[in-house]
């Protein structure tokens, strides 16, 4: 008996990851990746399921970014070149609000990852719909290797972008951070869109 119910617990916990990945609408922030690691092309796949799907990508905190609109075969892959805005979507600036959090929503349930870099050696994202949405979020990162010899120096970020006006988001890095020291909590107010 207690060899079924680990049993069914596995296949809940895994069906459960197979649609964290699986929704109508995400939010993003592009990482501003070093140059001299291969910082292009940059793209943004979105796969289709049984239902043929109308993807929107959008910067909706910048009045200028023309939203780009695909009509995707159902069962597809999808693939928006994104390099020509390289500079409107990176989150390049260290703290400092900006207006390039990407917002993808589609007319069916899709998938999407943001793609990063050349061929053989690219960095991929895997987007989370809802399941990247919350209110309590603990951030992790390694300091005990170096990020490598590449010019310009490889650091690590946390990019953050609100889904609605007036998130406020109170931050507390326990070790010091460019611009703030450790165990003392700074707030930011974001509007949405903005990261």
């Amino acid at each position: 008996m207690k060899k079924w119910l680990v049993y069914i617990a596995l296949m809940v916990a895994s069906t459960h990851a197979i649609t964290a990945q699986t929704a109508k609408e995400f939010w993003f922030a592009a990482p501003d990746v070093t140059a001299g690691h291969g910082d292009q092309p940059i793209i943004l796949r979105v796969t289709t399921y049984d239902f043929p799907a109308t993807v929107t990508l959008s910067l909706p905190a910048d009045p200028n970014f023309t939203p780009l609109v695909a009509q995707v075969a159902a069962n597809s892959i999808y693939t928006f070149q994104l390099t020509a805005h390289i500079h409107k979507i990176e989150c390049n600036k260290v703290n400092q609000i900006d207006s390039n959090g990407i917002y993808v929503s589609a007319s069916e349930n899709i998938a999407a990852y943001y793609e990063v870099g050349p061929h053989n050696n690219t960095d991929i994202f895997a987007l989370k719909g809802e399941s990247a949405l919350g209110k309590e979020f603990l951030v992790s990162a390694q300091s005990s290797w170096s990020n490598y010899n590449y010019i310009p120096t490889p650091l690590a970020a946390t990019n953050i972008v609100a889904t609605e006006n007036n998130t406020q988001i109170t931050i507390t890095p326990s070790k010091a951070i460019q611009g703030h020291s450790a165990g003392t909590a700074f707030s930011i107010t974001l509007d949405r869109g903005e990261t």
